[in-house]
């Protein structure tokens, strides 16, 4: 007996719907969003080329080799008592090989500010990450509370449909005791249907929403899943309008980020001035040539020190000049990024108290709506009311309903929103 009910209950186990609460779904994209996934395979790449930007601290290996075929080999004549005598300085073909390490005494600051920039540029993708990050995170809480916003109302829906379906059966009733017209359980019946096609595009609406979900957690769209209530209080929350637009500036990565890009632009200067600036060297290795037979040895080890100096005109100020403007004109992009982001923090924090108060004259507009169905409903069943009315009235009170239900979910995606443009969390 208990393996038979077993095997009955094995495929609602195995077809058992997962279920998720905000905070899975939230780890959930945080773990497997490809664009996440992506940026972080940028912040690994920029690691690397910091990491290259530092080998220029260190020695280098340096090696080359050439072979040289003349018109003819070249010779020293030498006048002597007894004649002219010719001596081989050069063979018609000769090899030279060298290979040794070389290390930069001073580079004109040009390894140091690689360093710096490239560290930088670390932490800049590193913001992107966090910007990208609450951006996501925004996104899926949206369409989170998409879905518990279509689930809500699909059951409203029922409702009244459910209520429709138990007045037809009174209309009809009424009609085969001839207190009512054919006509009136024709209108009922087409009241259903309207409704019922409402419930239909909500299904769809629902999948689609469900879909979108698991794309933004990074998972191949399927809507065999349910989700959980959100628990806070949306309603009653209160806002510390200066504390958040004063920490939007310290906390928004896209700030952080226009600093830190403005830090790497006037490093960039010390990268232009390493251009005119002595660059200084030790070289030590093996040098092996042939060019001449009748020397030995043709190898031996050597040590240099050597200086360069390399100076094209005026094109290192020129750089430097234009560096300073693009300083200039960074300062005053990110003066007017602040200012947009102060409008934009304050514009999300006005849509919360807008929605707030659409919430409180929805709550009104739904009362008012019960008020006048139940004295509606009151008059129909005295003969004071038509059956239009009735159904017309209990049309009004659903759609009060359904105001409510999105004024109430509106409320949450604008709360949400503060979220995302102050870049943290505000309660």
């Amino acid at each position: 007996m208990k393996k038979a009910i077993f095997m009955l209950l094995l495929p609602t186990v195995l077809w058992a719907a997962d279920s998720y609460n905000l905070d899975d779904i939230l780890k959930l994209g945080m773990k497997n969003n490809l664009l996440l996934k992506s940026q972080d395979h940028i912040v690994n790449s920029k690691i690397y080329l910091l990491d290259s930007a530092k080998s220029g601290n260190y020695p280098s290996i340096v090696a080359d080799y050439t072979y040289t075929l003349m018109d003819d080999k070249k010779e020293l004549s030498m006048k002597t008592i007894g004649g002219t005598m010719k001596f081989t300085q050069v063979e018609q073909n000769y090899s030279n090989f060298n290979i040794g390490i070389q290390y930069n005494l001073y580079t004109g600051g040009l390894v140091s500010a690689l360093v710096d920039i490239s560290r930088k540029t670390v932490d800049i993708n590193k913001i992107d990450y966090q910007e990208l990050s609450n951006e996501i995170k925004y996104n899926i809480k949206n369409a989170y509370i998409t879905i518990l916003e279509l689930y809500s109302i699909k059951d409203l829906y029922k409702a009244e449909i459910d209520s429709l379906n138990a007045h037809a059966k009174d209309v009809e009733l009424l009609y085969n005791q001839g207190l009512a017209a054919k006509i009136d359980i024709l209108h009922t019946s087409v009241k259903v249907r309207d409704v019922e096609k409402k419930i239909f595009e909500i299904d769809n609406n629902i999948k689609i929403a469900k879909y979108n979900l698991k794309m933004l957690v990074g998972e191949d769209p399927d809507d065999n899943y349910e989700i959980s209530d959100l628990k806070e209080d949306f309603l009653h929350v209160q806002l510390n309008e200066n504390d958040i637009i004063s920490n939007a500036y310290k906390n928004r990565p896209l700030i952080q980020k226009l600093e830190m890009e403005l830090s790497n632009l006037k490093k960039s200067v010390d990268l232009e001035k390493s251009g005119y600036l002595p660059k200084a060297f030790l070289y030590g290795g093996y040098n092996y040539n042939d060019s001449n037979d009748a020397v030995d040895p043709k190898g031996g080890f050597l040590v240099q020190a050597g200086l360069k100096f390399n100076l094209e005109w005026d094109k290192p100020f020129k750089k430097i000049s234009a560096k300073k403007e693009e300083i200039f004109a960074f300062e005053n992009r990110i003066r007017d990024t602040k200012l947009k982001l102060k409008v934009s923090v304050q514009k999300s924090i006005e849509d919360f108290y807008t929605a707030r108060k659409t919430y409180e004259v929805a709550q009104t507009q739904l009362k008012e709506a019960e008020e006048y169905y139940r004295v509606t409903e009151l008059k129909y069943k005295n003969g004071l009311a038509s059956n239009t009315d009735l159904l017309d009235a209990e049309a009004m009170f659903t759609s009060a309903k359904v105001s409510l239900k999105k004024a109430y979910y509106n409320v949450i995606r604008s709360f949400y929103r503060i979220e995302l443009e102050s870049g943290s969390e505000v309660r």
